[in-house]
């Protein structure tokens, strides 16, 4: 049975309808302890295969069920996918690029090494994105993939992500400042006080879950928190206890 709903919806991602194609894929990645193992590296495949469709929501669709099956993706195309997925991070579609940009940081642990550079640059220029959607994509992605990212990159995605921190969308400066609070162990010491300090001007948030976020990112940080900024920061951090 669970065999015959997997080989219909691939079987569908062939459709000529746009809309039966995107939705096979949205439900392939909604199954995934419903596909046999045998069939785990076809359905992979199918999906992959989608990065090149015509249509842009479907696209989208394939990037984000690579994500949701990220355990079953064969180590040997992990690389094309990676490649792949950084490819969609250019499409001309933003709800390609933004799913794109969100699975990348599911792959942090099974990136290859010489793909860390792309991948962060392919971040890096998401961030000035027309769409909020897609820069709060990015703003999540650089937190999740902080550790791989190369040194001489460093500098520019932590201005990307202050930037990003007082952008006009507060589900972007969320995202932001979330990524903020996992950047004191790779922040230079000498921009510590520009870290905190954006981040306590954020615990004044005119919204409740950025402000929310930002302390709770504060909390992250306190072991970078110059000493003169210690008082104030307290009162801020007593607020989640």
């Amino acid at each position: 049975m669970q065999k015959d709903i997997v080989e219909h919806l691939l079987n569908s991602i062939s459709d000529k309808d746009w809309n039966v194609r995107g939705g096979a894929i949205w439900a392939l990645g909604k199954i995934r302890e419903m596909i046999p193992q045998n069939m785990e590296e076809k359905v992979i495949e199918k999906i992959f295969a989608a990065y090149r469709d015509e249509d842009g929501h479907v696209r989208g669709h394939a990037a984000a069920s690579t994500g949701k099956l990220r355990e079953i993706i064969p180590k040997g195309m992990v690389k094309d996918i990676t490649a792949g997925l950084i490819e969609l991070t250019h499409d001309s579609e933003w709800d390609t690029r933004s799913p794109a940009a969100l699975t990348l940081s599911k792959l942090t642990d099974v990136i290859p090494k010489d793909m860390n550079q792309p991948v962060s640059e392919s971040l890096l220029k998401l961030t000035d994105d027309y769409e909020w959607v897609v820069r709060r994509s990015a703003a999540w992605s650089q937190g999740q993939l902080r550790e791989i990212i190369p040194d001489e990159l460093k500098k520019n995605l932590i201005d990307s992500l202050l930037k990003l921190s007082s952008d006009e969308n507060w589900s972007v400066r969320d995202s932001a400042v979330r990524s903020l609070g996992g950047f004191g162990i790779i922040i230079p010491k000498e921009r510590n006080m520009e870290l905190v300090s954006v981040v306590m001007g954020l615990c004044s948030d005119s919204n409740r879950t950025v402000s929310d976020s930002a302390k709770h990112a504060l909390n992250k940080l306190k072991t970078i928190i110059p000493g003169e900024m210690k008082d104030a920061s307290e009162n801020y951090l007593k607020d989640i206890g």
